[in-house]
């Protein structure tokens, strides 16, 4: 790979945190089900009929309050793992170093996926940005990298068109186009 070929690493921020969050909640609502029922069978295996009909009529009773009670934990875990996300991402560009680059050429690359048998062709939208991190405490000289954007992007950008950038000071290659 040349110079003129390097790409941007682009910040990682953990999305998946969400979705494991949201298992679990519904692992653990299902437990909570799962020993309240188990405790009703053990408390009320024998005795008089009226406990009986008690527990015949407070198991419905707790799984129709416990269904909705899963369903807002589980909206509850949804937004927390959002902000889990967004949390991450507005502390990394607090810290990082805004810029304004220059787009000097646009192509899109191809991507080739093999499979069992067959292949598939992808096309990647890339937009080639030069930039100049002042800020940047290595590698402090113009940079030329391509970025992968996405395809509505790549059609209202030109050729000359200027782009603001937030790039970490640490490693100018990496760096967030505004409204990533």
């Amino acid at each position: 790979m040349t110079g003129s070929e390097r790409t941007r690493k682009i910040p990682v921020f953990d999305a998946d945190f969400a979705l494991s969050e949201l298992n679990r909640g519904f692992v653990k609502a299902l437990l909570v089900v799962l020993v309240i029922y188990l405790l009703a069978r053990v408390l009320f295996r024998g005795g008089d009929p009226e406990s009986v009909n008690w527990y015949f009529w407070i198991l419905p009773l707790l799984t129709i309050l416990v269904t909705p009670l899963v369903y807002v934990v589980s909206v509850a875990v949804y937004f927390i793992g959002g902000f889990s996300v967004t949390l991450p991402r507005r502390r990394w560009l607090k810290n990082a170093a805004p810029a304004t680059a220059r787009i000097v050429d646009k192509r899109m690359r191809t991507k080739t996926e093999y499979y069992y048998d067959h292949s598939e062709d992808f096309y990647i939208p890339e937009v080639k940005l030069k930039y100049v991190p002042t800020l940047a405490t290595h590698n402090s000289g113009e940079q030329a990298l391509w970025a992968s954007i996405h395809p509505s992007e790549y059609e209202k950008y030109e050729i000359g068109d200027m782009v603001n950038i937030f790039y970490s000071i640490k490693d100018p290659i990496l760096f967030l186009i505004e409204g990533e």
